[in-house]
């Protein structure tokens, strides 16, 4: 009935679930830091959230390739998580960010890597 069959509807409902668990006020703190820094603080309360799953980051200038080891997904929740993660960097300054999500889990690989860029 929603969307298109694509999971695409998803990705808005991660970016909505961001809105609702970051205020405006939290936003606004959240300006201080860098996007790539985002992620560090991501993956201490991932633990907090979730039963499975580590992370671990490597960052560039523009850019942050993250790999989530060992969580028990589907091709759904990774594309739910992209948007969470996208409105995150967007809370933190980034601007026309671009997620790539080529190797799931939920494929058969053996982590997730989602690929961030950002200007």
């Amino acid at each position: 009935v929603c969307g298109s069959g694509d999971l695409g509807l998803l990705r808005d409902v991660g970016r909505f679930e961001a809105e609702r668990d970051y205020n405006r006020a939290l936003r606004m703190l959240l300006r201080v830091i860098s996007p790539s820094s985002i992620f560090s603080g991501h993956a201490r309360l991932w633990s907090h959230f979730q039963d499975t799953g580590t992370w671990s980051f490597k960052h560039g200038p523009l850019c942050t390739a993250g790999t989530l080891t060992d969580w028990a997904t589907d091709a759904a929740l990774c594309v739910e998580l992209a948007g969470y993660l996208e409105r995150m960097v967007e809370f933190t300054g980034g601007k026309n960010v671009v997620i790539g999500h080529a190797t799931c889990r939920a494929t058969g690989s053996a982590a997730c890597v989602f690929d961030f860029r950002w200007t």
